[in-house]
């Protein structure tokens, strides 16, 4: 089972405004391959982290420009970190898979690290 929950935009959303934890998104397209790239790295880590980070994962339509907006993301694939409801870091470029670790690693650390607790079901 994974620990990567898969949301839609207005989903995603939601659980962002509810977040009261550590939570990485990563915002993707099935249209980027390097968004696949992420994913698997995010597989990868997510059962290390359960305990201290949520991991979600939201697949946007271009043409979703509310959300694309709401968060200021102009590129793709984008990770932000958000603690509570806050963005306190955002990635926006591919690291290499040992770098993506402590990437995550360090913000764990520095930022705590509690995965939210409202989620969608």
């Amino acid at each position: 089972m994974s620990q990567i929950r898969n949301y839609t935009a207005d989903e995603v959303v939601r659980v962002i405004e509810e977040n009261r934890g550590l939570l990485l998104v990563h915002f993707g397209s099935p249209l980027a391959s390097s968004c696949e790239f992420v994913r698997k790295e995010l597989e990868m880590i997510a059962p290390v982290y359960e305990d201290r980070l949520g991991i979600a994962e939201v697949e946007l339509p271009l043409q979703d420009v509310e959300v694309l907006r709401r968060y200021a993301i102009e590129e793709i694939p984008s990770l932000i970190l958000f603690q509570g409801r806050e963005e306190v870091e955002r990635l926006e470029r591919i690291l290499l898979p040992d770098e993506f670790r402590e990437f995550v690693e360090s913000c764990c650390a520095f930022y705590g690290g509690h995965p939210p607790v409202d989620e969608l079901e």
